[in-house]
């Protein structure tokens, strides 16, 4: 991996001339605290080869580090991730792996180089990153130690390619924690609030806030905080607010959407952070006027029996507090100039219709952002991963309208319990997928009946393929689609008259919001709900 730290290879290197595997080692060419990667060759071939430092009796510690580094670049394959050739031991137990040799330089010695760089080229920078994480997350992989030192930015054919390097601490969805020694790791000035706590606090949103330090750094050439040592940093980190962005560039330009989505990924409260690497970039772009940056929550639950009892828990809760109290929205959303309408969708796959929006890490919303930004309106997007609890946001925003996917909370709780799609082994699996369906609508309507109680003005228009616990005649009729939402309207009578739904055209089978004929479909249906809502 050359030119990581730069050239240290030394004529006296006891290893220089070494054979590991089919592999030569000719000089090393970075060392780091506990592994060193040498230039070496296969044949003609020439490789990276990374390895405990020699000269040492290796500890399990690093060992560990270095098989988890395999392991985690073994599943991973992305052209913005370093890629592993081999791996295997040497004659004494020793772990190693060869990797693809990069040419270039780390974002942290370009930075060190130039100092700052311009708004355009971070997010161009990143945007590789960012998908590359993604597909991480996706595979169960966070990172933990994302830094600039771990962004390579390799030369190929002329453009600059990055690259995640080092994923040594990285956490393993199926894989058991780190040794006790390495609890607490990670390099202080990336390390979320949570990642103080230990390693095995750290998730894929504490790579998200790393995400946006490292954004904060490139633009402005500052942290957003400073201190000496890394109790201190420990302290501001958990308790003290962020320099905010706009105030370190000084008279320096900034645009708003990318200073206050570097800040939101520095919220202290994971909750409160773009949730996804892909969510972070696509409100670091300066967005159209009509769209405001999206905001999401994040996965967790285990085992059917207790997450239905949760789900159902908290349905009976809502409803309570609809007698209990109608509280008014937490903040007021002032003199709107034009609608505002909130796209509600899930991030998961099979809950995407359009293959390229899933490519870049999207959802329904988005690809429905796109369709409708020429409307009169403002647009908020909202990201439904399974255990969603953001309620009081959308509340806070009084929109005029919310768009909402039928399975949108369906399809975070079945990847949960990998209850997986038809065809089904037997009825049984089918009855556990139906009985997760029907209680995850039950938290649709929940959520519906909330809004549509504290908010007396907002409309929805729900829309769906055809999929649920029926037969596929069911949601693409309109007499199954009346009956629906009669049965919303009976368990909650502020709703009545304010539910609109859509089957959307060309069903399960070819059902895409990159059709015209559907997007012309969508924008009539929310037009007339739009008209509704001002008589």
């Amino acid at each position: 991996m050359s030119r990581l730290a730069g050239s240290d290879g030394r004529q006296d290197d006891p290893l220089a001339g070494s054979v590991l595997g089919a592999y030569t080692l000719v000089r090393r060419v970075a060392r780091g605290g506990q592994s060193s990667i040498y230039e070496a060759r296969r044949g003609t071939e020439r490789v990276a080869i990374k390895l405990v430092h020699s000269g040492r009796e290796p500890s399990p510690e690093a060992m560990g580090r270095l098989r988890r580094e395999a392991k985690a670049l073994q599943s991973l394959q992305h052209e913005n991730v370093v890629r592993i050739l081999d791996w295997g031991e040497s004659g004494d137990g020793n772990p190693w792996f060869a990797m693809e040799y990069l040419e270039g330089e780390s974002l942290a010695a370009l930075l060190e180089r130039v100092g700052t760089l311009p708004e355009a080229e971070v997010v161009a920078l990143l945007t590789p990153v960012c998908a590359a994480l993604e597909q991480a997350h996706r595979l169960g992989i966070v990172h933990r130690d994302l830094k600039p030192q771990n962004i390579f930015l390799a030369r190929a054919g002329g453009a600059t390619v990055p690259k995640i390097l080092d994923f040594g601490i990285a956490a393993l969805h199926d894989s058991g924690t780190l040794t006790n020694s390495v609890m607490l790791s990670g390099t202080p000035m990336y390390m979320a609030p949570e990642q103080w706590e230990g390693l095995s606090h750290a998730e894929a949103r504490s790579d998200v806030y790393a995400l946006g330090v490292i954004a904060y750094q490139a633009l402005s050439g500052k942290y957003a905080f400073e201190a000496d040592t890394p109790l201190a940093w420990m302290k501001k980190v958990q308790f003290e607010t962020p320099l905010d962005l706009v105030s370190a560039m000084g008279e320096r330009p900034v645009s708003p959407a990318f200073a206050s989505a570097v800040m939101k990924a520095l919220a202290k409260n994971p909750a409160e952070r773009p949730q996804t690497p892909m969510e972070l970039l696509r409100s670091l772009r300066p967005a159209p006027p009509s769209t405001v940056s999206p905001k999401v929550a994040r996965v967790g639950s285990r085992g059917l029996v207790v997450t239905l009892l949760v789900v159902l828990a908290t349905l009976l809760g809502v409803a309570i507090g609809f007698n209990v109290s109608r509280r008014a929205p937490a903040a007021a959303t002032g003199q709107r100039t034009t609608p505002m309408v909130v796209l509600m969708d899930t991030p998961v796959p099979r809950g995407v219709y359009d293959a390229d929006a899933l490519a870049h890490g999207g959802t329904n919303a988005d690809t429905l952002n796109d369709a409708l930004r020429d409307l009169p309106i403002t647009i908020e997007k909202e990201t439904l991963p399974s255990t969603w609890d953001r309620e009081h946001h959308v509340l806070e925003l009084k929109p005029d309208v919310i768009v909402i996917h039928r399975s949108a909370f369906f399809h975070g709780l079945n990847v949960e319990f990998g209850f997986g799609y038809e065809p089904f082994p037997d009825g049984a699996a089918r009855d556990r997928w139906e009985l997760l369906y029907r209680t995850a609508e039950d938290k649709l309507i929940a959520f519906m009946g909330l809004v549509g109680t504290s908010v007396p003005t907002t409309r929805f228009l729900v829309y769906s393929r055809g999929t649920g616990p029926t037969t596929k005649s069911g949601w693409p009729t309109e007499e199954y689609r009346r009956d629906w939402v009669t049965g919303v309207e009976r368990r909650f009578p502020a709703l009545r008259g304010r539910v609109t739904t859509l089957a959307v055209a060309g069903g399960v089978a070819s059902g895409s919001f990159r059709n015209p004929e559907v997007i012309r479909q969508v924008r009539a249906a929310l037009t007339s709900v739009l008209a509704s809502s001002k008589r």
